[in-house]
């Protein structure tokens, strides 16, 4: 996913692509996992790293219009990681069907290392909505 986020409360305006996996909650329920996320912007980083356990890092993701074409790109350390792209306006998704994606729980994997080992000392499955 690319996402511009062009008025965030209290951070401005950036840019973030990251990688959500549909899966399935211990308990049975279908959630949505945040596998990885790519920003342009360190403050939105380490406010959500820290309190929610996102996990986001900083990378150059451009997300716009060329013409009839919607498109993303992720370069991370100088590299290009992903593309990806999508026909503009081209069908309206139903409604009800944007609703039942959007409102899945979603989690993350906090982590947080031993201060003095940096082996994993905290593994918590964070849910938000």
């Amino acid at each position: 996913e690319w996402i511009s986020m062009p008025d965030s409360a209290g951070f401005g305006s950036y840019t973030e692509s990251g990688t959500v996996i549909p899966c399935t909650a211990p308990d049975g329920r279908e959630v949505n996992f945040t596998a990885q996320m790519f920003l342009d912007d360190e403050p939105p980083i380490a406010g959500g790293r820290e309190i929610w356990g996102f996990p986001k890092k900083f990378a150059l993701p451009k997300f716009g219009v060329e013409r009839d074409t919607l498109f993303g790109h992720l370069h991370y350390q100088g590299l290009p990681v992903a593309t990806g792209t999508m026909a503009y306006k081209s069908k309206a998704m139903p409604s009800q069907m944007a609703v039942s994606a959007l409102s899945k729980p979603q989690v993350n994997l906090k982590i947080i290392p031993c201060a003095e080992t940096g082996a994993m000392r905290v593994a918590q499955l964070v849910e938000y909505k």
